[in-house]
């Protein structure tokens, strides 16, 4: 909640933080529907015939959407996308710390 409330005073302005809540919830959409091709393809297993123009559907207007919020990436969609970036690069360490921290567990115990 501070963490919130720091970004809100830190904005100032209404407008940086609209734009950075657009490049937040266009980009999840994108990978709402990335997601969900990944589901009924695989899991489902519907034919990429059925799955292609339903998630395309969605992919349309979730692609031109997040297009036009890169406009707002001045007034406050960098925050969203530097966040974006900064866990990402955390959450991709910290996996291939785990496995190479089970990797030599596991070799010792062999």
């Amino acid at each position: 909640m501070i963490a919130c409330l720091g970004v809100v005073i830190g904005f100032g302005k209404s407008s940086g933080l609209a734009g950075a809540y657009g490049i937040a919830v266009t980009g999840t959409m994108i990978i709402t529907a990335t997601l969900f091709f990944i589901l009924i393809s695989r899991r489902w297993r519907w034919s990429l015939w059925k799955a292609v123009p339903l998630v395309a559907l969605f992919l349309i207007f979730d692609v031109s959407y997040f297009l036009a919020n890169l406009l707002k990436i001045v007034d406050g969609g960098w925050f969203t996308l530097l966040t974006a970036i900064l866990l990402t690069i955390l959450m991709t360490t910290w996996r291939k710390g785990r496995a190479e921290i089970t990797q030599r567990v596991g070799t010792r115990l062999r």
